[in-house]
């Protein structure tokens, strides 16, 4: 149906002025290549076929014509192995007069030169940040970082703790200090403890 509908008229266009070539798996042709069948359950609605479905004079294996075979039979391309695909797609290549699709010259110029393009650029990126000494350069930039203790860190947030902080600040700050977090939030915990005793002997 795909083909018909592609070269044929339909009720919104007339036919196709470009001639398309049809290359597909012809149930007839299945059958004599011996691949698996493949039987589903015939559905309320009769499935519609193309024209060239109902041409044919032979019948389907079980006496039926092949738009009646077609209702609860089905053969798909992946029923071939990739060899065996790829044989039969040359085939049909070799048959419709061409043996091998090759691209227009200007589309092989285009990506050659695309290709060429693209491992230039990449050598030139790998040996300017080789010669930059990115590696060095990044360890050093780290090492220069000053990052605080975890007694420093505790007391930093003890003195900014209503204050809100945003988690691209604190975050980095936080990782690998473990230990430092526990610290504060038992600080945290006997502060708001203590005040609370206090403000009740107050009452």
């Amino acid at each position: 149906m795909i083909y018909q509908t592609l070269q044929e008229a339909t009720k919104a266009r007339g036919a196709r002025k470009i001639k398309i070539v049809h290359v597909g798996l012809q149930p007839w042709e299945a059958i004599d290549m011996d691949l698996d069948v493949e039987t589903v359950k015939e559905g309320k609605r009769h499935k519609p076929v193309a024209n060239f479905i109902k041409e044919p004079d032979d019948t389907a294996p079980d006496g039926d014509t092949w738009e009646d075979w077609l209702q609860t039979h089905r053969i798909e391309l992946n029923a071939m192995t990739t060899p065996d695909f790829i044989d039969w797609l040359d085939g049909k290549m070799v048959e419709h007069g061409a043996s091998k699709l090759i691209p227009p010259a200007d589309v092989l110029t285009t990506e050659l030169n695309q290709r060429i393009k693209d491992k230039v650029r990449a050598t030139l990126i790998e040996r300017i940040l080789r010669e930059a000494g990115l590696d060095r350069q990044i360890k050093a930039a780290v090492k220069a970082i000053k990052t605080p203790t975890a007694a420093a860190l505790a007391k930093g947030i003890k003195q900014s703790f209503k204050q809100t902080l945003s988690l691209d600040v604190v975050a980095p700050l936080l990782i690998g200090r473990a230990d430092a977090i526990g610290t504060i939030v038992r600080d945290q915990q006997m502060i708001a403890a203590v005040d609370l005793g206090r403000r009740r002997s107050e009452l």
